[in-house]
């Protein structure tokens, strides 16, 4: 994943070794708790939360979904906090679902000076605060309301796979990046799209709108062919602006092309979104 992590020593803290850090509460779960009265086979996989939950439609039919928590929980000196910059994976270990679905907790870092004096912290979050079943399928309400279905969900077009990560690459130029040299292409580097060929920017959950770069900012990939890596059914969707203004271009995935397969675009894509096709909350 093309992320920068954090230095290891901002979730150190003084004077406690962390084998005797102080936990926080666990008891936090609802008395009418959603998730844990209408969900089942909960699990913590691959940053996401995946359940088997009732649709609705009789007092058994369950269908399997997830949501992904790293871009929507943060760690904030220890404590697990709802929060749009999310990134809690960078200091968190030893994370998982209890109180029979209800709460998430891991051991986070806390913050240098901050007056807990321990490493660690168990930080624990209330699931249910901003994640519901809609028609069956688990979503977030964070930061903002999810597009539902319509009606009870009975079949998943996909399955939810075991690996969430997936990576996406192409056929790219970017000319023109440089002022100091006009016209150098800094993107021939990653060659031409082939089945075999390097994909160079990876994930595990949605993005929304990205504009491909490396290591460079101001060094935009602009997209001939595209092919996305992935156990699952993710789709990628394509812009021909950078502020994906003009609407939906192109798209690459197990319903246009394939997974795994180059697909020649009719318009050069310069930003991408990635969701899932599985039942994974797009958000």
């Amino acid at each position: 994943m093309l992320t920068f992590l954090l230095p290891a020593f901002l979730g150190l803290a003084l004077h406690v070794p962390s084998t005797y850090a102080v936990p926080a509460s666990v008891s936090i779960a609802r008395a009418t708790s959603v998730i844990s009265n209408q969900c089942i086979n909960h699990e913590y996989r691959d940053e996401w939360f995946v359940a088997d939950c009732l649709t609705g439609e009789d007092a058994t039919t369950r269908i399997q979904s997830a949501v992904w928590l790293n871009n929507k929980v943060a760690n904030l000196d220890g404590e697990l906090k709802w929060d749009v910059g999310g990134g809690f994976t960078r200091s968190c270990t030893s994370c998982k679902i209890i109180n029979a679905g209800a709460t998430f907790t891991c051991s986070c870092g806390t913050t240098w000076h901050s007056g807990k004096n321990v490493s660690r912290w168990d930080g624990t979050l209330d699931l249910d605060e901003h994640i519901s079943l809609y028609s069956g399928q688990l979503l977030s309400n964070y930061p903002s309301a999810p597009k539902t279905p319509s009606a009870p969900l009975k079949a998943a077009p996909y399955p939810v796979p075991k690996t969430f990560k997936y990576s996406f690459g192409g056929t790219a130029s970017c000319p023109n990046a440089s002022a100091s040299e006009p016209g150098r292409d800094y993107c021939n580097w990653l060659g031409n799209c082939t089945a075999t060929s390097f994909s160079a920017w990876t994930y595990q959950g949605p993005i929304q709108c990205y504009v491909p770069v490396i290591y460079f900012p101001d060094v935009h990939y602009i997209f001939s062919e595209l092919k996305i890596e992935a156990e699952g059914a993710y789709e990628v969707l394509g812009y021909a602006d950078e502020n994906c203004e003009g609407g939906v271009v192109e798209k690459v995935g197990p319903e246009s092309g394939g997974i795994g397969v180059c697909k020649a675009l009719g318009t050069p894509v310069k930003a991408v979104t990635v969701r899932p096709l599985f039942m994974g909350d797009p958000n």
